[in-house]
């Protein structure tokens, strides 16, 4: 996609720079230099739904611009110094559904080329309301705006460029309703549409922009399921998990499925975690039963994809009396089989640790008692990376920020 493929009628743009950032991704620096111009989006049908993003950015103008759809409808007025950012959720007709969000921009540089760890949120002696970000190319911690809710045992994935975190503790054993969303680009949170019930310690994957939440934990393991649309903000309820469950991993591999392993099924406050794994179908809303994890029940696991597999990693065997491990496991979903790989290097560890995938590295970070960080390559954890800045923290949320502008 190309800027001159848009239209308009004799709009007067500068061009004072266009950056392919991805396949399907463009940042341009643009001066709008005459008055009521309008700038129309591409026709929607030509591009892949859920994918293409732009950025346009109006510093250096003398005015501003009306973009609009291909029925003509203004979607938001472009003021000088204004950035917009533009993603396109459906296609299914020439105008196309579009998320369009205004900031200011004058304090916006020219985007990184790198890629960022966030953990969220976490636990130490005290529980905290906190998010670090981590930056790979520097082996680096800093820490960034804190939520207003805390986010204990919740859930948290990435959808596009924003984290969502929800359904979580807040504190004090109570289960939270809120769901937050932040932006990476602009360390700043947004409260969006609350979970249909309070709950904490659920799993999470998505597929194809729709955040999936298994389980909930209200004093004991549910077989909840909710859908969260971001297009829409809202929630729904799916098909119900095949059993009551709580402090599971989820992970999606790429296929359009979701695979979620382990978990705690036990309704007792004495808790042995599972082995099961099932493999969750959106499009269909159906679960199956899949290989079961290897040898060691857990709970409390991280976990992460990397190329078209799974990984599971660390955990708890038991409440109290239970083993916290060290292990690391591979799932392969077209075999449907279970690989032991290098152990995670920081020892047992429960409560994570948070894990996220940058290009062909693994990163994780954290877990109850642990600031330590290490990469993961080819069945080779390495360790000699900057600790975590918490402090010990139980970290329950990761983003893998892959661009430095917010959609929404």
């Amino acid at each position: 996609m190309k800027y001159s493929e848009w239209t308009g009628g004799g709009l007067q743009f500068t061009i004072t720079s266009e950056l392919k950032m991805s396949s399907l991704m463009r940042f341009y620096n643009v001066q709008a230099n005459a008055a009521s111009q309008d700038v129309k989006l591409p026709d929607a049908r030509k591009l892949r739904t859920g994918g293409w993003v732009f950025f346009v950015n109006n510093r250096g103008a003398t005015h501003a611009f009306d973009l609009v759809d291909q029925a003509g409808t203004t979607l938001a007025t472009v003021d000088v110094g204004k950035l917009v950012t533009i993603e396109l959720l459906t296609n299914a007709d020439v105008n196309g559904t579009w998320n369009v969000v205004l900031r200011d921009s004058v304090n916006i540089p020219e985007p990184p080329s790198n890629d960022f760890l966030h953990t969220i949120s976490g636990v130490d002696v005290a529980i905290q309301k906190e998010i670090w970000k981590y930056d790979h190319g520097l082996d680096s911690w800093a820490e960034r705006t804190a939520p207003s809710n805390h986010h204990i045992e919740g859930a948290g994935e990435r959808a596009s460029l924003f984290a969502y975190v929800f359904c979580s503790g807040s504190g004090g054993g109570q289960n939270g309703d809120e769901t937050d969303e932040y932006s990476g680009a602009l360390d700043s949170w947004t409260a969006k549409t609350d979970c249909t019930t309070g709950s904490q310690k659920r799993t999470s994957g998505v597929v194809s922009n729709l955040i999936e939440a298994y389980g909930k934990d209200s004093g004991t393991p549910r077989n909840q399921h909710e859908q969260y649309a971001r297009s829409g903000d809202s929630w729904t309820s799916g098909t119900v998990f095949p059993s009551n469950i709580r402090h599971a991993f989820g992970a999606s591999p790429g296929n359009s499925k979701i695979y979620i392993y382990g978990g705690i099924e036990s309704t007792t406050a004495i808790w042995t975690a599972v082995l099961s794994n099932r493999e969750h179908e959106p499009v269909g809303d159906t679960f199956s039963s899949k290989t079961a994890l290897p040898t060691d029940t857990r709970a409390e696991h991280g976990g992460f994809v990397l190329g078209s597999k799974c990984y599971s990693v660390a955990g708890r065997t038991k409440k109290n009396s239970g083993v916290d491990l060290d292990r690391t496991d591979e799932y392969d979903p077209v075999g449907d089989s279970w690989t032991t790989r290098q152990a995670w290097p920081h020892g047992g560890t429960r409560n994570g640790p948070g894990c996220t995938t940058i290009g062909t590295t693994a990163y994780g970070t954290g877990g109850e008692g642990n600031i330590q960080t290490a990469s993961y390559q080819v069945d080779t954890w390495t360790s000699s990376l900057a600790n975590h800045g918490a402090g010990g923290s139980s970290l329950s949320g990761f983003q893998n920020e892959t661009l430095p502008l917010p959609i929404p």
